[in-house]
């Protein structure tokens, strides 16, 4: 058996993570229409707002636009409201929303990697562990680049080879 090329190995890893990927997203997504009709059924809120870390028009921004639209056109909630607050790397919003959470009925922080590994470096007083997680809607990939003259073999692991 022959062994791959680097950039066969790596494209048949992208198609791998896709394809875990897709079946994730769509797991983690019923998980949150469940767990949203759940709390809806039970009267929980009729509204939810919205945190999001960034300004409009970014990933961020789209996906927690589409989640709002989903839960309304499902008929979980009958409201949703959006408020961007960018800055600080996600800590701005971090901290709008634990200080002003009882504010909203149900309110929901979108978050990002970045605003998880900020957390961890202690750049911003509040913490990832300040946050009850309902679901995860996206996945970052991990892409390692070598220089084409390099001999180092991916690792079998998946994880990015050493040297």
């Amino acid at each position: 058996m022959r062994t791959p090329t680097l950039p066969q190995a790596v494209a048949a890893t992208l198609l791998h993570l896709q394809a875990v990927a897709a079946t994730l997203l769509h797991l983690v997504a019923t998980t949150l229409v469940a767990a949203t009709a759940t709390a809806a059924t039970a009267g929980a809120a009729d509204r939810v707002h919205l945190v999001i870390p960034a300004g409009p028009g970014g990933g961020l921004d789209g996906t927690a636009r589409e989640v709002g639209r989903v839960l309304v056109e499902l008929g979980l909630v009958d409201h949703v409201s959006l408020e961007n607050v960018s800055g600080g790397g996600g800590g701005r919003a971090m901290a709008y929303f634990l200080e002003n959470a009882g504010r909203f009925d149900a309110p929901l922080l979108v978050n990002s990697t970045p605003l998880v590994v900020r957390s961890l470096q202690g750049l911003f007083p509040y913490s990832f562990r300040d946050l009850t997680p309902v679901a995860a809607l996206v996945a970052d990939y991990g892409v390692c680049q070598l220089a084409q003259r390099n001999t180092i073999a991916p690792r079998a692991s998946g994880h990015c080879p050493e040297g």
